[in-house]
């Protein structure tokens, strides 16, 4: 974070988030925390909430955890999303659900809340 007029957003603060692609951005801190803010901007309310969290990271000086923070992070999110998505949708009727995945990270993440389907993840065979 490079400036902020926000109390509980401060300047210095390393953020993970969905960031529009941008060298720079001007956000509306809403539900500050500890932990982070949302991003309150009008045209971003469409999304879905996660892509308008900012968690605030530590600095811990260690460029692997950073790596894979940034590797890792976005794909347990996408797959918290689909799950959203098909469970809004009542699983489409569906009594269980197949994920594929490559990685295997977002079909592990992926799995059925509800008790009438099932879900199974796939992945790739060398990621097995």
């Amino acid at each position: 974070m490079l400036r902020s007029a926000c109390d509980g957003v401060e300047a210095g603060g390393r953020y993970y988030g969905y960031f529009p692609m941008s060298s720079h951005v001007v956000m509306v801190p809403d539900r500050v925390n500890p932990g982070g803010f949302s991003d309150a901007c009008a045209h971003r309310a469409h999304l879905h909430p996660l892509y308008n969290q900012y968690t605030l990271m530590p600095a811990t000086g260690d460029d692997r955890a950073d790596a894979l923070q940034m590797l890792l992070r976005p794909l347990f999110i996408t797959s918290f999303v689909i799950e959203d998505m098909i469970a809004d949708a009542g699983f489409y009727g569906a009594r269980s659900v197949a994920i594929s995945s490559a990685s295997s990270k977002t079909g592990y993440g992926s799995r059925s809340s509800s008790p009438n389907a099932s879900a199974t993840a796939r992945t790739s065979r060398s990621s097995a």
